[in-house]
C-alpha cells in the first residue's frame, strides 16, 4: 500500500510530544458541527463527541513535533513531511459507551 507505512519513532520523541501536551494549557472546546442548511456551527455529541484546541504558540511543542516529522519523512522514500505553526489542532476523541441489554422472555 502506497499511503499505509509502519513508524518506528523514537519512544522519546512520542513520549516527549505526549508529555507537552499534558502539559499545555490552552483548554480544549468542545467540537462543533456545520450545517449547509443553516450555514451555522452547532454542537450534538450524538454525532461528534471530541474536543479541540487549536494550538497557536508552544514552540517546545512544535520542535518536538518537527523531529517526529524529520523521523517520519527519513522513513518515507516518496513524501516530505512538514508542520505548519500556524495550523495545529490537537483532537481529543471520546468513546462513549452504550449498553443495551435485550430481555428474552
Amino acid at each position: 500500500m502506497q499511503f499505509a507505512r509502519e513508524l518506528k519513532a523514537s519512544a522519546w520523541t512520542v513520549d516527549g510530544i505526549a508529555a507537552l501536551l499534558a502539559d499545555c494549557p490552552q483548554p480544549f472546546e468542545r467540537s462543533q458541527l456545520y450545517s449547509t442548511v443553516t450555514e451555522s456551527k452547532f454542537i450534538d455529541e450524538s454525532l461528534r463527541c471530541s474536543e479541540f484546541r487549536a494550538i497557536k504558540q508552544h514552540p517546545a511543542l512544535f520542535d518536538a513535533c518537527d523531529k517526529l516529522l524529520a523521523e517520519v519523512t527519513a522513513g518515507d522514500p516518496l513524501n516530505d513531511f512538514y508542520l505548519l505553526r500556524s495550523d495545529v489542532t490537537h483532537i481529543v476523541y471520546k468513546v462513549r459507551c452504550r449498553i443495551l441489554a435485550l430481555l428474552v422472555g
